[in-house]
């Protein structure tokens, strides 16, 4: 929403409509960057990292069949991915456990929001259904960091905001980037703040 006042020939631009286009107006010039760019010849890429989870079905097959969907992605180039984590359920712990990983990924011509969309798809066409928030899943993609982005829409937010609560995401996302720091936090440290234990493959986290 814009307002006006006449008298004093000023025009005040409400914050909501600052956070609303925000996002909007950088999608936009990422767009254009990367177009001419790729005129010249030149790619950009973004670091992203995603995390994966499953516990139902045969739930190794179901990471790997995940991974496999990234892979197909025009435009996403695989980097690494981590080893794969037996991890304890969080908010909702009447449920078998999971099995956790997070991979790299090098994105050209992509937005934090359009990446998101992609891993939603893969979700959907690997058979993920939506029955309860926190529940048992076939697959869970999460998008953890893209790049230095800050995205807070309604249906995409980065860097995830559960990033530094789970140490499901943080172990697997050290073994990738050792020495990465989020905002000022570095994974380390914010993975030593949280009540965890690894023994082995296993990662348990107290409520």
């Amino acid at each position: 929403m814009i307002s006006a006042s006449v008298g004093e020939s000023k025009v005040f631009v409400e914050s909501t409509f600052l956070i609303k286009y925000q996002a909007t107006w950088k999608k936009v010039a990422w767009y254009f960057l990367c177009f001419a760019l790729k005129k010249e010849g030149i790619f950009l890429k973004e670091r992203a990292f995603v995390s994966l989870g499953a516990n139902l079905g045969n739930v190794q097959e179901n990471l790997h069949n995940a991974l496999g969907q990234m892979r197909l992605l025009q435009g996403v180039h695989f980097g690494a991915c981590s080893s794969f984590y037996w991890t304890e359920p969080q908010e909702d712990h009447d449920q078998p456990w999971f099995l956790n990983a997070v991979v790299e990924l090098l994105c050209e011509q992509y937005t934090p929001q359009r990446l998101l969309s992609s891993l939603l798809n893969i979700e959907s066409r690997l058979g993920r259904v939506r029955e309860r928030r926190y529940g048992p899943r076939v697959i869970d993609l999460d998008l953890l960091l893209y790049g230095d982005w800050v995205v807070k829409d309604f249906d995409c937010t980065v860097p995830h905001p559960k990033l530094f609560e789970r140490a499901f995401v943080l172990i697997p996302l050290l073994e990738l980037a050792p020495n990465l720091v989020v905002r000022g936090v570095s994974v380390q440290e914010a993975l030593a703040k949280l009540p965890y234990r690894c023994e082995g493959e296993r990662i348990y986290q107290s409520p």
